[in-house]
């Protein structure tokens, strides 16, 4: 049995079983934001539409845009995020490590499949730098759980979420996810963009 459920918005939260969801996580995601513009429009100008960005791909599974932090972000602002992940890490789920994050850029044609990422780390998170938009034009991420106690041994259920602006969700790499592009165009300025990486 699959059942489906939407993860409400709210303060810092567990969403779902295993889903932790914090809006308005970071003070300087605005920031963040435009150093990632800059560092693509720059990137353009220098060298004829080259960008920091490359393509990462995996025969049907996933395919995005990708870049380590460093690349588009500053250096104290790489190390004010993972500072300010580790606090909130302790705090609510009682890690002590983050990983680099790495940029992923979802642009036309983008998507990953509804996968659990090979990792021995517990915690994967994800956070949002795309400008608000209609959800029907943005991106859906999408988590598989299991095991939920129901009657059938079979059950499942799948959890979508319209990730906004500077919104952490930070959920058990136990569980596949998925992210789904709506309707989006070729422009990185105007794709879907994340920050990721592991928690431990």
């Amino acid at each position: 049995m699959i059942e489906h459920a939407k993860i409400e918005q709210a303060e810092v939260r567990l969403g779902e079983p295993g889903i932790y969801v914090d809006n308005d996580f970071y003070s300087k995601a605005e920031i963040l934001r435009a150093e990632f513009e800059k560092a693509i429009l720059d990137e353009s100008n220098r060298n004829t539409g080259m960008t920091p960005l490359g393509y990462a791909y995996h025969h049907e599974t996933y395919q995005f845009l990708t870049a380590s932090a460093e690349r588009c972000f500053s250096k104290e602002a790489v190390s004010d995020l993972i500072e300010t992940l580790q606090q909130w890490g302790t705090n609510v789920i009682g890690t002590s490590h983050v990983s680099t994050p790495q940029l992923r850029v979802y642009i036309r044609g983008c998507s990953r499949k509804l996968i659990r990422d090979d990792v021995a780390t517990p915690w994967h998170f994800i956070l949002s730098l795309t400008p608000n938009r209609h959800p029907d034009k943005g991106c859906r991420i999408k988590f598989l759980q299991g095991n939920l106690q129901e009657n059938s041994p079979g059950f499942r259920r799948v959890l979508s979420s319209f990730p906004i602006f500077n919104q952490l969700l930070v959920h058990s790499t136990r569980e596949p996810y998925s992210i789904e592009r709506i309707r989006t165009s070729m422009n990185p300025l105007k794709g879907m963009v994340f920050l990721d990486g592991y928690m431990w």
